[in-house]
């Protein structure tokens, strides 16, 4: 039992001593090789033609490496993920903040015209027509904080919107 604990336990201590082995900064060169070979033989349906082939490719890889600081992993440290949320929570709330004279306009435009489309429509045309530009520029800094808000609480779904896909409803 103590073994296997041992074992378990003997890749956490190297890991955990890694800046012991190599000191931050240092480089390295990571170089592999990959070799490719085949081989077969043809034979005509007529059976009076056949081939022997052989092939051979061989793929040199060199990576230049530097070590880092060892980074810590946010699943193991909670503290970290409480602070990132707080850190969102406070992002949004600005975005929020920011866009709430925008957002009183549209709703205003709405209790005004109710269900007639074509009137809001209207009134959104004129809304967005006669707006001055420091709202225009407020408006694109709200679109690229949400964007940046978006890619930091979910990445996964940030980063398939950035591919084009479209997500289901």
């Amino acid at each position: 039992m103590k073994l296997a604990i041992a074992l378990l336990l003997a890749p956490c201590v190297v890991f955990a001593q890694s800046p012991l082995l190599v000191k931050p900064g240092a480089q390295g060169t990571l170089t592999v090789q990959y070799l490719y070979s085949a081989k077969g033989s043809y034979v005509s349906t007529s059976k009076d033609q056949k081939r022997d082939w052989q092939v051979s490719r061989t793929v040199n890889i060199t990576a230049q490496m530097q070590a880092n600081v060892p980074q810590s992993i946010a699943a193991m440290h909670e503290a970290d993920q409480k602070k990132q949320a707080r850190e969102l929570e406070k992002r949004a709330a600005s975005i929020q903040q920011k866009a709430q004279p925008t957002m009183n306009d549209m709703m205003a435009i709405a209790e005004r015209c109710g269900d007639n489309e074509d009137c809001i429509t209207q009134a959104v045309m004129a809304y967005g027509a006669s707006m001055p530009s420091s709202q225009v520029d407020t408006l694109k800094s709200i679109q690229t904080d949400m964007a940046d808000l978006a890619a930091r609480a979910l990445p996964d779904v940030a980063a398939r919107l950035a591919e084009g896909h479209v997500l289901p409803r």
